[in-house]
């Protein structure tokens, strides 16, 4: 008994153990009453580096990061997204990229696919970027903007 919880205790690691497990366990989120990008959940399989970046550009606007779109689901709103298909690329360096086919099965509103870059990390795999064809990626968006030089007069 002791032996079950204690595995039970280990799930959530598990669910983050290779590529194609951590993008499920990001979809999971997408499904009817899930809270997409906003759910504490999602942010938690955010590399650390892509985390902390959200949380300045949070702290930066005070009230929440703006993002033109979720970008997991190119949308903004959802109602219960479906994955249709998922194709890994080959890890190389501890670095791959999932392309994910989703579709919202109650807005009727055509598939999408989305690229997501990952990275392995000590505590599992977890999203280092994330965009959708055509749209701006979370990292764009969250990334602090650099002034632009000012020339001196002479």
């Amino acid at each position: 008994m002791l032996l079950l919880i204690a595995l039970l205790a280990a799930a959530p690691q598990a669910s983050t153990a290779t590529p194609n497990a951590l993008v499920d366990t990001i979809y999971r989120h997408y499904r009817s009453g899930g809270g997409g990008m906003g759910d504490d959940r999602v942010l938690a399989l955010l590399s650390p580096t892509t985390r902390a970046l959200y949380d300045r550009a949070l702290a930066r606007d005070s009230e929440e990061v703006v993002i033109e779109a979720d970008p997991f689901c190119d949308c903004q709103d959802f109602a219960d997204i479906r994955v249709e298909a998922v194709r890994i690329a080959p890890v190389r360096a501890g670095r791959t990229t999932a392309s994910v086919r989703i579709v919202d099965k109650e807005m009727d509103d055509g598939p999408r696919t989305i690229a997501i870059k990952l990275i392995q990390t000590p505590q599992g795999w977890r999203v280092e970027d994330v965009s959708a064809a055509g749209g701006a990626a979370l990292l764009s968006q969250i990334k602090p903007t650099q002034p632009t030089p000012t020339r001196r007069r002479r």
